[in-house]
């Protein structure tokens, strides 16, 4: 959700919103002030626009045409200097703690499969972001997926920074601030054979590699229309059409009459002649 709301902040600061008419503005910041109850549900059967029409009935035309400003980073500060040291465990693969010097401009981690690479990157995404995005693909609660497998616990990772001067400080979690800052390499050997994928695989390839694959998924939440769900004559004006259309029946009912009549006469004489 946090990272729905920085692009879609980032959305809102962009010329083509800023200029845009005022209906359009005000929709936007509707958006805005909704946005964790229309991004709970998708297109299935209308549901984003069921949520979406009765609150923008109800408040769009109140709603502000002067889109809010965008805050960047939850008013933290960026990272001050380079990243210098990372202690870890128990931490998923890590059964004890364990401490990583990142103080060399590059950091090689190599191992055989199951010494902890992966618990090593984990950590080291928790620390910065406060999350772990493979516990929200599996839909894993993010502390059950942290515990170490055997001592069922797990410690927080701890991450210092150190900018030359002051001693090494820690850094503040921030998904907002740092989750650009993570490329996983399974996003990168799909991305090599994106020419292989269909037109939107290739689009959601590409939102999953820059980190926007939430945001693209609440856009393409949205319904291409609202008419469906919109009243867009009223309810006085759909009884008033029922009843010019009973009026109309009711008149050519009325114009054919004296036919019907002169019929029934004609009828009659001749049963009347048969007879005689």
């Amino acid at each position: 959700m946090t990272s729905i709301l920085a692009e879609y902040q980032s959305f809102l600061a962009s010329p083509n919103i800023l200029q845009a008419p005022e209906n359009v503005r005000r929709m936007a910041n509707l958006v805005l002030a909704n946005l964790g109850h229309l991004a709970e549900v998708g297109t299935a059967r209308r549901a984003r626009s069921g949520r979406l029409v009765p609150i923008a009935l109800q408040h769009l035309l109140n709603t502000s045409t002067e889109v809010q400003p965008h805050v960047p980073f939850d008013g933290l500060e960026l990272l001050a200097g380079r990243l210098n040291e990372l202690t870890v465990g128990p931490f998923r693969g890590f059964m004890r703690q364990e401490t990583f010097d990142l103080s060399r401009d590059i950091t090689l981690v190599y191992g055989a499969n199951g010494t902890g690479k992966s618990s090593f990157c984990e950590a080291l995404e928790a620390a910065m972001l406060g999350s772990i995005s493979e516990a929200k693909v599996k839909r894993v609660e993010h502390r059950a997926y942290c515990n170490n497998a055997r001592l069922r616990r797990h410690v927080l990772p701890i991450l210092t920074s150190w900018d030359g001067e002051a001693a090494p400080a820690a850094v503040v979690p921030s998904e907002n601030t740092y989750r650009f800052c993570f490329i996983e390499k399974n996003r990168l050997d799909d991305f090599a054979r994106i020419a292989a994928r269909t037109p939107g695989d290739q689009r959601q390839l590409i939102a999953t590699l820059f980190g926007v694959d939430q945001f693209s998924e609440f856009v393409r939440g949205f319904n291409p229309t609202l008419d469906e769900n919109l009243n867009l004559t009223g309810l006085k004006a759909l009884t008033l059409s029922g009843r010019r259309a009973h009026l109309a029946a009711s008149e050519q009912l009325i114009k054919t009459y004296p036919e019907k009549l002169a019929r029934l006469d004609r009828d009659e004489s001749a049963v009347a002649e048969r007879i005689w």
